[in-house]
């Protein structure tokens, strides 16, 4: 203990000496001036001390630099007071060299900035918890069709109360559904994305309003008054951040609503069907004798602390094959699937955004080479410098101490250059991120992403700095004296072996890019079965408190047809429930065959309505049969059209027309086929097509539907005219979800075209900097042979075979470089799987072209420094010597 104390007196006394430096080496001065003049007087007997009596004294003193050096090292530290002069004198040096100094500081800035920015969206999205409360395993649970993978995942409200009721394992519970409402009386009339929801929500999920309260018990019954939850984007935006509003009524579709509270600036919505974003939230209300075979809930559990994901998912399987026996009617071959929450939210994203990360670290390691091999060249013109300095005494670790001081120095520009690139860049992508990239608002640069830019900054320093100094200050003494620097056999295999890793890893990300481009290539010319061009779709929900019956529906939707149509001049304009590529009002139901024919179980089909002149509109081809027509009303015979997939599913290849269709085993409802159309690949050019059925809007109405309008010009230009003639029918209802197909279109290849930028981007700045690293090699090693080619060209040799052998010296790196990057890009590749389409990882014209690319790059790189080589002359190269 006595001697801890010790340490640290010694380390404090140290301490305050550098703070008081410049006091304490006056008063060092002082005193020892004062030594000196006593040792001269007596010297002198007494006497004014002469020359003679001085010099002695002097003498007898000893070195008073050494005393000062011993003084200094008494009350302050010698290597912090190093380390700061190195740094001024690697910043004077740097200053010196301005082209050197500004090409390490960029390349590091554009690595570590571009690692910094890909570590901050796979922090912020995937490795970042959720941000709800803690305690247990937050889990979303949902009922599955065992033999029908491919059914919607729902349950009913009497099984998610058999879930979780006495369940030992369960925490806390809460069921939810999607829902939307048409804010109105406040502004102009806005669709707002919701979800219903039961009492013990926001308490499951660990989150508390920022003003009000959540739902009680009794705000969840059937009967009790309408009540709302607001977020706080829709709190500021459309009601100012008015803290009055708690307790006030607001309308929505319709009906009023209390506004009871107003929920945190960072909460979203955990899972909703529909990937929209939720502003609005309800109490469930769904009464006890809810049908068990009324399927359309999802539910949040948080188990309790301990329980594993596993485990849970045991516990309800037991449950749910207890439910399939009590109640086979409703819930034979019913299941229960339990998923992480987390990992439903970003499992998706977590193998490719781990890909880019590691796309941004090969780009990194490639600009740590390029760097690297720069330093090096540096320390080998500056070896004269440093063979001066070890014969003057200087020890080789205060040398090697002095080169990476230059190197932390470049580093620290770098990282400065970096946390603005990955500001910059982390904003852009921000905004350019694909819309189904979970929680991409949380994409921010904050405290946490600079300390780590700084991290990688000091490992950088380490990487490219430490190895190179340590070999500068080994190098032997007598041979940079005779060479003056000009050879350095180890520095140019060193250089090599950066530059064939520099290749190696450009080789991975050309190869990523050139999958993901092919990917997007065949995407794009994957026909979709409709034309996209200069079609508009908007969507408008009427309320169900004015609109209760079908019929008051079908009037609306059709004068809205209607005065859409005159209001912009356009007689192609029709009705659907669920438009192409946005998977809203998306149902199933089960054909039990026809009557020739009928099943007992049932095939599944997606089923839609829709208004006549429908698929003129969209300009889906009809295979056979008709479209409908204004005969095919609510009182007509029940008719439908079948897409060609369903055609296929329902009948083979026997003629569709004129059979009539069971829906449902058991039921007696009979619907004639039609028409055929051809195929529509609804959810997105990936997805295969699904078997279909058209019921005519009047005779299957919904009270949401999209209105789809074919227009000559830009389809954006209607957007004034159509909320006219929406806002001239009723005045509270909104047009929501106005968008070119087109950019629906668009947005199902956006996250394609994400990723296939930003690999793109890395590889083009590898390939560049392979080929700088290439050039610098061929170039280095020119130089440093300039007196053997001098020789040989002086004795004849040829300009060809010259510049032959440097360009093969480069086809031989380019060469190793290959070939170690084959099996990288092979691991990668299958990382990236799932974004593929039509191409396999394995794609060989790929890994073909992405080799010739580079060999071409590589070969291209080398011509330069090797036509110099040729040009040598002989009288003057030898002269220089």
């Amino acid at each position: 203990m006595p001697s801890l104390i010790a340490r640290l007196r010694a380390a404090l006394f140290r301490l305050l000496g550098l703070a008081r430096r410049h006091s304490l080496d006056d008063r060092m001065r002082e005193e020892m001036t004062f030594h000196v003049d006593m040792l001269a007087e007596r010297n002198a007997g007494g006497r004014q001390p002469s020359d003679d009596a001085r010099r002695a004294a002097l003498i007898a003193f000893g070195a008073r630099q050494q005393h000062s050096e011993d003084a200094r090292d008494a009350w302050r530290s010698r290597v912090v007071e190093e380390s700061a002069r190195d740094v001024r004198f690697a910043l004077r040096a740097l200053r010196r060299a301005p082209t050197f100094t500004a090409a390490v500081v960029l390349s590091l800035g554009i690595g570590i900035g571009a690692t910094s920015t890909i570590y901050t969206i796979t922090e912020r999205v995937v490795l970042r918890p959720l941000p709800y409360g803690g305690g247990g395993p937050l889990a979303l649970v949902t009922g599955i069709v065992r033999n029908d993978p491919g059914a919607i995942k729902s349950a009913s409200f009497p099984d998610y109360a058999d879930w979780v009721t006495g369940n030992p394992l369960v925490e806390s519970s809460a069921a939810f559904s999607v829902w939307g409402a048409t804010l109105s009386g406040t502004g102009a009339p806005e669709q707002l994305g919701g979800s219903r929801v039961s009492a013990n929500f926001f308490r499951t999920l660990g989150v508390a309003p920022r003003l009000g309260r959540g739902f009680r018990a009794d705000d969840d019954v059937p009967g009790a008054p309408p009540v709302v939850v607001i977020a706080h984007s829709l709190w500021t935006r459309r009601f100012n951040s008015d803290p009055q509003l708690i307790g006030q009524t607001i309308k929505l579709s319709g009906t009023m609503h209390t506004v009871i509270g107003v929920l945190p600036d960072d909460f979203r919505d955990p899972e909703p069907f529909y990937h929209q974003h939720a502003e609005l939230w309800k109490p469930l209300n769904i009464p006890p004798t809810a049908a068990r075979g009324s399927r359309f809930l999802r539910a949040l559990i948080r188990f309790r602390p301990g329980v594993t994901i596993d485990r849970a998912q045991r516990n309800l399987d037991v449950i749910a094959h207890r439910l399939a026996d009590e109640f086979p009617a409703s819930n034979r071959n019913r299941g229960v699937r339990v998923t992480s929450l987390q990992e439903q939210v970003v499992g998706a994203s977590r193998p490719i955004l781990f890909a880019v990360l590691g796309a941004a670290a090969c780009l990194l390691l490639i600009v740590c080479g390029n760097v690297a091999s720069l330093v090096l060249a540096r320390h080998t013109v500056r070896s004269p410098e440093i063979a001066l300095r070890t014969a003057m005494g200087a020890a080789r670790e205060r040398v090697a101490r002095l080169l990476f001081a230059e190197s932390a120095v470049l580093a620290l520009g770098g990282g400065v250059v970096a946390i603005g690139i990955a500001v910059a860049a982390t904003a852009a992508l921000r905004r350019l991120a694909p819309a189904d990239l979970p929680r991409a608002q949380e994409i921010v640069v904050d405290p946490q992403v600079v300390a780590v830019t700084m991290a990688i900054t000091v490992l950088t320093a380490v990487i490219f700095g430490l190895v190179p100094a340590v070999r500068a200050s080994r190098a032997d003494l007598a041979t940079m004296l005779r060479d003056g620097g000009r050879r350095s056999t180890s520095s140019g295999t060193s250089r090599s072996a950066i530059v064939v890793v520099e290749l190696a890893l450009s080789l991975v990300l050309l190869a990523s890019a050139g999958l993901l481009t092919k990917s997007l290539v065949r995407l794009t010319a994957v026909p979709t079965g409709l034309d996209p061009t200069h079609l508009l779709s908007f969507r408008v929900s009427v309320p169900g408190a004015r609109y209760q019956t079908d019929s008051s529906r079908r009037a609306f939707f059709r004068v809205l047809e209607q005065r859409v149509s005159s209001a912009t001049g356009l007689a192609d304009v029709a009705t659907v429930s669920a438009v192409p590529f946005t998977q809203i009002n998306d149902i199933m139901l089960s054909i039990a065959g026809d009557e020739r024919n009928p099943s007992p179980t049932g095939e599944r089909f997606m089923a839609r309505s829709a208004s006549p002149g429908y698929f003129k509109v969209m300009r889906i081809p009809i295979l056979a049969g008709r479209e409908f027509t204004i005969a095919d009303t609510a009182r007509g015979q029940a008719v439908a059209i079948l897409t060609h997939a369903g055609a296929i599913r329902a009948f083979g290849t026997d003629n569709p027309i004129g059979r009539r269709l069971i829906i449902n085993p058991g039921d007696s409802t009979r619907i004639t086929v039609v028409g055929v159309v051809a195929d529509v690949r609804f959810k997105g050019p990936r997805e295969e097509s699904d078997p279909e059925l058209y019921q005519p809007e009047e005779q299957q109405p919904w009270s949401s539907n999209a209105i789809v309008l074919r227009t000559a010009g830009d389809p954006m230009a209607m957007l004034a005219r159509v909320r006219t003639a929406t806002q001239s029918l009723d005045a509270d209802i909104a047009v929501a979800d106005v968008k070119p197909m087109s950019e629906l279109l668009g947005a199902y290849m956006a996250r394609q075209r994400f990723y296939a930028s930003v690999f793109g981007l890395f590889a083009v700045t590898a390939l560049l900097l392979s080929a700088i690293g290439i050039y610098g090699v061929i170039a280095y090693v020119v130089a440093q042979r300039r007196k053997e080619i001098a020789v040989r060209i002086a004795l004849g040799a040829q300009t060809s075979d010259i510049l032959r052998k440097f360009v093969l010296q480069a086809v031989t790196l380019t060469g190793i470089g290959l070939a170690i990057g084959v099996a990288g890009s092979l691991s990668v590749a299958r990382v990236l799987g799932s974004l593929l389409f039509q191409v396999a990882p394995s794609d060989v014209t790929t890994m073909v072209g992405a080799g010739v690319i580079l060999s071409a790059i590589g070969v291209a790189a080398s011509i330069v420094p090797a036509i110099a080589a040729t040009r040598i002359s002989p009288a003057s190269a030898l002269r220089s010597e």
